[in-house]
């Protein structure tokens, strides 16, 4: 089984005799706790960690977990989700299958953990501003959604009922956005200043590193990595606004690997009066602020890679955005 939704470990763990963590990277490092939940193996299926310790455990490569019997449960920390579950049919191995994020521990303090999806509690930070600016009926549009639960900044608004359009032009993320997010409208394309077709380059290693920006995904290609370029159909993302809106969406969160700028640019603000838009403006945003300050936006914060704008013409209740 592949779990769908969060559920709590208190709940399951007495169904399963050992538990699995497969990832060795920062997902697990920064997100697992001894006093989470006990793991009887770490299997890193990359091969970089093999042979590394975590904590009193010995990482393993994945055929390892022939040796385990009865049920097992596999808690997944790495994004190439789809690669796992393929490796397991491959290995004849009957496990049930969790991301991390969607396995919620009670901590001795009383807490729940995960508390939140996006890489640095972006999410957090947006159902913050849609509370405080007291948005009822609320809809999203993520461009570049990658995985759709983790590191992912929309997935919080949409367990607590509100949806909205994903734009994902990379192929291997279609089958897990529809898994978990069976309400949302998946468009697989990407976004665009003109409706079209564009080469993406798609990197099967790095999946977050697909790109329509050419000289990006060139230079991601000289470096070794192994590339697809595939022809991707472009819808304007206005055009994408028009067709899947009754009125506009309220946040939009957008994730384009070097064409956040351009979508930006192209974004009518005049017709879709956008209240919160959240980009990756890491080393450009001076850029950025000039571009969003002649749209009529203020900088509300900046968050690790992302910085969220407000229009201008509304303050949430109590906060204050800056210039």
């Amino acid at each position: 089984m592949q779990y769908q939704k969060s559920t709590k470990w208190e709940t399951i763990k007495q169904k399963y005799d050992h538990v699995i963590a497969w990832g060795t990277g920062s997902l697990l490092q920064m997100n697992y706790r001894e006093e989470y939940f006990p793991l009887d193996m770490v299997v890193d299926g990359v091969g970089n960690h093999l042979g590394m310790q975590f904590g009193n455990l010995t990482v393993c490569e994945p055929a390892q977990i022939r040796t385990l019997s009865g049920k097992l449960l596999v808690v997944i920390y790495a994004i190439y989700e789809r690669d796992i579950l393929r490796k397991l049919q491959e290995l004849g191995v009957e496990a049930d299958t969790i991301i991390f994020d969607l396995l919620k521990v009670q901590t001795i303090r009383g807490k729940e953990f995960p508390l939140w999806h996006g890489k640095h509690a972006d999410d957090s930070v947006l159902m913050e501003i849609a509370g405080r600016l007291g948005i009822q009926d609320l809809h999203y549009l993520d461009i570049g959604v990658c995985h759709p639960v983790m590191r992912n900044n929309t997935y919080s608004l949409y367990e607590l009922g509100y949806t909205g359009a994903l734009v994902e032009p990379n192929p291997m993320f279609h089958e897990l956005i529809s898994h978990y997010r069976p309400d949302d409208t998946l468009l697989k394309c990407g976004a665009g200043e003109h409706d079209g077709e564009l080469e993406y380059y798609a990197f099967p290693d790095c999946p977050g590193f697909g790109t329509f920006n050419r000289s990006i995904g060139e230079a991601r290609k000289n470096q070794g990595l192994s590339c697809d370029i595939i022809r991707i159909p472009i819808i304007n993302i206005n055009h994408i606004i028009e067709k899947n809106y009754e009125r506009y969406p309220n946040i939009v969160d957008i994730d384009a690997e070097g064409v956040d700028y351009a979508l930006l640019e192209s974004l009518d603000v005049q017709r879709y009066p956008i209240e919160v838009i959240m980009c990756e403006t890491l080393h450009v945003e001076a850029r950025f602020h000039t571009l969003m300050q002649q749209k009529g936006y203020k900088r509300y914060a900046v968050i690790g890679e992302n910085t969220i704008y407000l229009r201008a013409n509304i303050i949430p209740t109590g906060l204050f955005a800056f210039s």
